[in-house]
């Protein structure tokens, strides 16, 4: 929990960070690709807790089916 609390404290101020960066800059677009990897990651990381460890949230969570495999026999289109 420890580590977890001081990386999402690090992510806040990086992400405080590039948002003064792009006032000085006037460029909005300043490290948006650091922000979008420091945002997926913590929104990776929570699904993954989610998923192992549901609890008051398990009946509230839709089950994701995987798509049929292009090479599956019932794929209506043939080879892609």
């Amino acid at each position: 929990m420890k580590d977890l609390k001081h990386r999402l404290q690090r992510g806040a101020r990086l992400i405080t960070l590039l948002d003064l960066r792009r006032e000085l800059a006037g460029d909005g677009n300043l490290g948006s690709n650091i922000e979008r990897m420091i945002i997926d990651r913590e929104l990776r990381d929570l699904a993954d807790q989610i998923r192992k460890e549901p609890g008051p949230l398990a009946p509230h969570l839709a089950r994701v089916h995987q798509p049929l495999r292009k090479s599956h026999p019932e794929w209506p289109w043939g080879k892609l």
